[in-house]
């Protein structure tokens, strides 16, 4: 993770790959490292980055980052994006 702290003021666009944004997504203690994986993974749009937003969004603790995987699986054009947020829908109620 680059400045994990977000202290400096700057905008980096980095794709380490999607083993590596799944482990980011995971398991980074940085929240800056958590959402870089959740953006990068929901631009790529494929069905398996779908499916590890979709996987992280119960056992994420932070709020914001469930937000941001929310957004994106919402953003997100496939249909299992879409079965996703009927699930989601359903743990919530």
């Amino acid at each position: 993770v680059v400045d994990p702290r977000t202290q400096g003021l700057h905008e980096l666009e980095f794709d380490p790959g999607r083993d590596m944004l799944k482990r980011s997504l995971e398991a980074c203690p940085h929240v800056s490292g958590r959402l870089h994986a959740v953006k990068t993974l929901a631009k790529s749009g494929r069905t398996r980055a779908v499916a590890y937003l979709q996987a992280a969004y119960p056992k994420e603790t932070f709020w914001g980052i469930r937000v941001a995987i929310a957004e994106a699986l919402g953003q997100a054009k496939s249909q299992a994006a879409a079965r996703s947020g009927d699930k989601n829908d359903e743990k919530a109620g």
